[in-house]
């Protein structure tokens, strides 16, 4: 007889129970979770749809924290890695190798795969409004344990986003549906760029500036001071990478493969990559009101009314779906692009 797996039940039971994630890759029942998976690897990236959704509202949320519950533990696959998203890059560039991990050689330089703009990032700072900015509180009287780790977090967001959606305004419910269909594309190859090796961490810092159009309008930035001020240029990147000056020459040297002599150095950039879905007269659309560098709505914590407020304003569906259509652009550009190659 085969043994019965309650995926909600053995979660809480027997994942939380443990700290130390290294200890569960012996877990019988986790593997099973992982086997649910591994069936459809070689299709999820292009769509989060490895689990059919149980529900409309919430259900593509749900498999999104699926999914980082088992990156957490070792057992998931990672989509940065996925081999779809390297036959795209080379694709794209007309050449390449993949390396390892998540590295692709190309143009003599190793080039690393990168979300976009993350789910995650997003939806925490919009669960921090909704809880006055203390979710550690919140997951630790949950689990009744004192652990601090993202998988506890997720593992509380899963557990109850159902419940939240029901009990939330309406105003929430529209919000918590556009995050559904976020979580739906987040792991598409439209939301996948090669970029400067290291870069790929020290571009978030901790997740305050993990959005796409930040990083295209320093990146943007960088290419203007370039032309007349090369040290300034640099500056550029020591702030896009938040002065993790080791990284810099291996973020010049990919920065400056672009450019010819029909082409601005930031006009190839872009359109080598196919990020023309994301400027609008040239220069980045924010995704929210007033969202730059020196403003980046990922600094908000959400623990004071005036916070909570700049949170509520700035993430409504409308900016929501706002990334999400950003994404969708990006890959009808690339089908465009790809088609012949």
């Amino acid at each position: 007889m085969t043994e019965q797996f309650d995926l909600n039940k053995d979660l809480k039971e027997n994942v939380i129970a443990i700290e130390k994630v290294e200890k569960l890759l012996t877990n019988a029942r986790i593997k099973k979770l992982n086997n649910i998976v591994e069936k459809d690897k070689e299709t999820w990236c292009k769509e989060l749809s490895y689990h059919k959704p149980e529900d409309e509202k919430v259900g593509n949320i749900r498999n999104f924290l699926r999914y980082k519950i088992l990156v957490h533990l070792k057992t998931g696959i990672d989509c940065d890695k996925d081999p779809e998203i390297f036959k795209m890059y080379k694709k794209l560039f007309g050449s390449g190798e993949f390396e390892k991990d998540r590295y692709f050689k190309v143009w003599g330089m190793t080039l690393e795969s990168d979300t976009m703009t993350s789910f995650i990032t997003i939806f925490n700072i919009y669960l921090r409004m909704k809880f006055n900015g203390d979710l550690l509180k919140q997951y630790q009287q949950y689990f009744g344990k004192k652990v601090k780790s993202e998988l506890a977090r997720e593992l509380w967001s899963y557990f109850n986003i159902s419940k939240w959606y029901e009990e939330w305004d309406d105003n929430d419910k529209a919000v918590i549906e556009a995050f559904n269909e976020f979580a739906k594309s987040t792991h598409t190859l439209a939301n996948m760029a090669l970029i400067s090796k290291g870069l790929n961490k020290e571009r978030s810092a901790h997740g305050k500036y993990d959005f796409w159009d930040l990083t295209l309008m320093k990146i943007r930035e960088f290419y203007l001071e370039q032309e007349t001020h090369s040290d300034k240029a640099g500056e550029k990147l020591l702030e896009l990478s938040h002065n993790e000056d080791k990284i810099i020459d291996d973020c010049k040297k990919w920065l400056k493969h672009f450019g010819s002599n029909e082409k601005q150095d930031w006009e190839d950039f872009v359109e080598q990559n196919c990020f023309k879905c994301y400027l609008e007269n040239n220069e980045v659309k924010p995704f929210f009101e007033g969202h730059y560098w020196e403003n980046p709505i990922g600094k908000y914590t959400g623990k004071t009314d005036e916070e909570r407020e700049i949170i509520k304003k700035e993430l409504t569906p409308e900016a929501i779906n706002k990334i999400v259509q950003s994404i969708e652009d990006r890959g009808k550009d690339l089908e465009t692009e790809l088609k012949n190659k």
